[in-house]
């Protein structure tokens, strides 16, 4: 029987090494879209290599010397890679050496921090990557040869890509968890046949070969585990990601007090597939159709990429609010009172165009520039005033270069390419006027005949962004907006993009906005409007209509108006002593020594724990199952098709008080449908559900009702999965309550 936890020899097993080098290499592919080069490869394979041969030579003297042989190796071989100038003889690190780790570390963590993807591939991003990389291939060795417990190698196998599919955000194509998948099948035939031969021990004696039951029932299981990290290779991709919240780019502190950190990068995608339902600000309007509170303003744009402005404006307790330059039309005025606010100083997210404020609790000012607001510390609470041009007004005429402000980056057209042209001539064809041209500009992306709005791109890597989501008609709000921001300097029209936030949802007396609420749209620089908002992004998104100026008059607006001599001031704010942000979060971390045993049965655990969230999708079907063959009646069936999809609604965040009526509830979840089939498929099964509970028995509803509502719950679930973010099908689909409900009670 094998000994695990001893110390005596064990056979070199070099080709496991190797084994497990290899699939630790091809689960690291998955790095490559992360960076823009990747020089980490010749310094892991020699690394990876230098920690296999120490593995090898030491096992067969003692298992427990082994790993930590291999660190040796990993030290000795980083020194030659990346500190030779400071080890003696180039080879033994000294504290030099540990220094430039140090430095080299910080690069990359820096690096890391500041970049959006692909972020440059530095020395120390090379660094870190090789160190981290080549640690996994110990353990994974370690697990696998020096424990002979190749099915736990599984872990370090799949964690590059696992980790680099959870930190990125981005689905990863199932073909970069084949290698792993195919390294640990082979992991397992090389321990059967290593298992059952003899070998020798340090004294040249033979030791017989170990042939207890579970080798010889280990082919069955390769299959079966090699058959099941496919299955995880495939689903790789719909994997949830371990994302912390920041608008656009930023990171969240930890509690519900925690304020929220900003970045002004336009790159949403993370926070896009976020589900994180910490609200990030609650606020009061009347405005029935409130527009997107913006954040930050980006102007240049380069290389597929933008860069946002910097804001120049310092906060002081008297504000100067100018009016919105260019801005002659008449115009309403509305008011949005923000009642609480997470985002971390300087940073203030407010709708526009500005006419007036209040601050409470914090120095404030505006950009002059960009208009942007930011603020010296977090406001209790804050009051901003601005103004939408009436309906109706004609087509105004003046100049159109722009304010006195504008910036060269405003008409900088190097980015526009014959694709854009080409879409700017069928998008404007047959425009005479700037307000025409940019209302067809912004109608032609909208249209979801032609465009598909979603965070699941198409996208090869590297190419122009732009000219990929014109060439797949696919992709999210920064598409939409960038397009339409180069296609308006290509006509001549000063533009720029801005991130920032969409209304939210209404609960009660307020709105409540939340991560996966941030958004990216364009501004256009218009006679007699000045900086006009526009929302080229498909309403399957926004769920609001076009955002800027239509060139058709409409209705005179009931509300009173305010002529442009009537310019509303900034009110001078009611300054209150601002409070201290909150205790910083205090964490302490502990470093585990204990054995390689115990090592092995932490990794055991977390494969169990993989298996059993895997089997909650089935679990819960066979659930559902099994209510509908005891329910007995028709009416006992549609009802249990009825509460499966209460729970599957509730999955997806669509939820309603669970003390109503079904009729109640039934129409609580029909506002969040947009489809009329499905709509109509609901309206039938509430009736059903209220027939099978209240009408008599002799009219109460046959198999035939049954088998319908089977299909108007399916079709209701369908359709309500379409209204909410990948990140939460996916999370609905793979970790169903059914199911894991279903887990909890047969672990108790």
């Amino acid at each position: 029987m094998r000994d695990p936890g001893g110390t005596a020899g064990a056979p070199a097993q070099p080709q496991v090494g190797i084994i497990v080098a290899v699939g630790v290499w091809t689960s690291a592919l998955a790095l490559g879209p992360l960076f823009t080069t990747s020089p980490w490869w010749p310094t892991t394979a020699w690394t990876s290599l230098a920690v296999v041969a120490a593995g090898a030579v030491t096992r067969p003297r003692s298992r427990a010397a082994a790993p930590f042989a291999q660190l040796a190796a990993l030290v000795v071989a980083i020194t030659v890679a990346f500190l030779p100038g400071t080890a003696w003889f180039g080879v033994i690190p000294t504290p030099a050496s540990a220094g430039l780790a140090r430095e080299l570390t910080a690069e990359a963590a820096t690096t890391i921090a500041t970049n959006p993807a692909p972020a440059p591939g530095t020395p120390g991003v090379a660094f870190a990557i090789t160190l981290v990389l080549t640690l996994v291939v110990i353990a994974a060795d370690t697990v696998a040869a020096t424990l002979r417990r190749p099915l736990l190698a599984a872990i370090p196998l799949l964690l590059p890509s696992l980790t680099t599919v959870a930190v990125s955000g981005n689905d990863a194509p199932w073909a970069l968890f084949a290698g792993p998948a195919l390294a640990l099948a082979a992991l397992l035939y090389v321990d059967r046949s290593i298992a059952q031969r003899p070998h020798l021990d340090p004294a040249g004696q033979g030791i017989p070969p170990q042939v207890d039951p579970p080798v010889r029932q280990r082919p069955t299981l390769a299959t079966a585990v090699a058959l099941g990290a496919v299955v995880v290779a495939t689903l790789a991709g719909a994997l949830p990601t371990m994302t912390t919240y920041a608008p656009p780019g930023g990171g969240r502190g930890g509690g519900q007090s925690a304020s929220v950190g900003f970045s002004p990068d336009p790159d949403l995608i993370t926070d896009l597939r976020s589900d994180d339902p910490t609200p990030v600000l609650t606020y009061r309007t009347q405005d029935g159709a409130p527009p997107p509170l913006r954040v930050s303003v980006a102007e240049r744009y380069a290389d597929g990429r933008w860069a946002p402005t910097p804001v120049t404006a310092e906060p002081t307790t008297t504000p100067d609010l100018p009016y919105p330059s260019g801005l002659t039309v008449d115009v309403t005025q509305r008011t949005l009172t923000v009642t609480r606010t997470r985002l971390e100083p300087p940073y203030l997210a407010a709708p526009t165009p500005l006419v007036g404020g209040t601050v409470t609790g914090a120095r404030w000012a505006q950009d002059p520039v960009t208009g942007v607001l930011v603020v010296g510390d977090r406001p209790e609470r804050y009051e901003m005033t601005y103004v939408v041009p009436a309906p109706g007004i004609p087509d105004p005429t003046g100049d159109r270069a722009g304010p006195a402000d504008l910036t060269p980056d405003d008409l900088d057209t190097s980015s526009v390419t014959p694709a854009v042209r080409a879409a700017l001539r069928e998008a404007t064809r047959g425009a005479r006027t700037d307000l025409e041209r940019a209302a067809g500009m912004e109608d032609w992306l909208r249209d979801e005949t032609r465009f598909t709005y979603s965070l699941d791109l198409p996208q090869p890597p590297g190419g122009d962004p732009v000219e990929t989501f014109l060439r797949t008609r696919t992709g999210y709000c920064t598409h939409f907006a960038t397009t339409m921001v180069l296609m308006a300097r290509e006509l001549g029209i000063p533009a720029r993009l801005a991130t920032g936030f969409l209304p939210g949802t209404v609960q009660g007396e307020e709105r409540v906005v939340r991560a996966d609420d941030a958004h990216a749209w364009p501004e256009l620089y218009l006679a007699g409007y000045g900086w006009t908002r526009y929302e080229p992004t498909p309403s399957v998104r926004t769920g609001a209509p076009a955002g800027g100026p239509r060139p058709v008059p409409t209705d005179s607006p009931e509300e009173p108006t305010l002529s442009p001599t009537t310019r509303p001031t900034a009110t001078p704010e009611r300054r209150n002593e601002p409070t201290e942000a909150g205790a910083a979060d205090q964490s302490t971390g502990t470093d585990d020594g204990g054995t390689a045993r115990l090592t092995g049965a932490l990794l055991a655990l977390g494969l169990l724990l993989l298996g059993a969230v895997g089997a909650s999708p089935a679990l819960a079907r066979a659930r559902h199952a099994r209510r509908l063959r005891r329910a007995g009646t028709p009416a006992g069936r549609i009802d249990e098709h009825w509460a499966h999809l209460e729970r599957r609604l509730s999955d997806l965040g669509v939820t309603a008080a669970p003390e109503a009526s079904v009729r109640a509830r039934g129409a609580a979840y029909r506002s969040r449908l947009d489809d009329p089939d499905a709509q109509d498929a609901l309206d039938r099964l509430v009736t059903a559900v209220e027939a099978g509970r209240y009408r008599p028995p002799s009219s109460a509803p046959d198999d035939a009702a049954a088998d319908r509502s089977a299909d108007d719950a399916h079709l209701v679930a369908r359709a309500a999965r379409t209204g909410v973010s990948p990140r939460i099908r996916r999370r609905a689909r793979l970790w169903p309550s059914d199911g894991l409900a279903s887990l909890r009670r047969r672990t108790r």
